[in-house]
């Protein structure tokens, strides 16, 4: 009997580690936007606190204002400020860490990442990456290249409008001093 149970308990194990899946790594990318809302939230909720607490007692006197918030004095209660401090700060906690742990090259995919890091060669993103450098470099030299032909024209007009200028006063000190003889 014994020999029939320690059968039945091996086959048991072994049907459980057929059936057994592969699990999956935890990917932290992809509650990344939670994390990013989390924060923005904490951050939305702090800078109204502060806000508040920076009116003095004119926010006891705002009807928008929760009662609870508002201490003895008629200012937003420094606890509140407190918390809301804290609150920022585990979401900020959260996110460092969730950043810390994301897998590098995430958003290449893995394979992409596995042949990035073995030198495989330059990968789409990358690729694509590079051209656009490359056109907005020479956006900006066409660019700088306009601003220049700009300057140039404008400095030739420049001079000219300073020689008939000149050419005026002289004229005008001319007929000064035949007006005047």
């Amino acid at each position: 009997m014994a020999k029939a149970n320690t059968q039945v308990g091996s086959d048991v194990m072994k049907s459980r580690k057929k059936s057994k899946k592969k699990k999956e790594p935890f990917n932290v990318m992809l509650y990344m936007n939670k994390i990013t809302g989390a924060v923005y939230t904490g951050a939305a909720i702090l800078i109204i606190i502060v806000g508040l607490r920076g009116l003095g007692t004119l926010a006891g006197e705002l009807e928008v204002v929760p009662r609870f918030l508002i201490d003895a004095e008629g200012k937003i209660d420094a606890n509140f400020v407190v918390g809301g401090l804290f609150l920022e700060f585990v979401m900020l906690l959260i996110m460092a860490l969730a950043t810390f742990m994301a897998p590098t090259g995430y958003e290449k995919g893995a394979d992409d990442h596995k042949e990035a890091e073995s030198g495989g060669g330059e990968t789409p993103v990358v690729s694509e990456l590079a051209k656009t450098i490359n056109d907005v470099k020479k956006l900006t030299n066409d660019e700088l290249q306009t601003i220049d032909d700009f300057v140039t024209k404008f400095n030739v007009l420049n001079k000219k409008i300073t020689k008939m200028q000149m050419e005026s006063l002289n004229a005008l000190n001319e007929m000064k001093e035949t007006i005047t003889k």
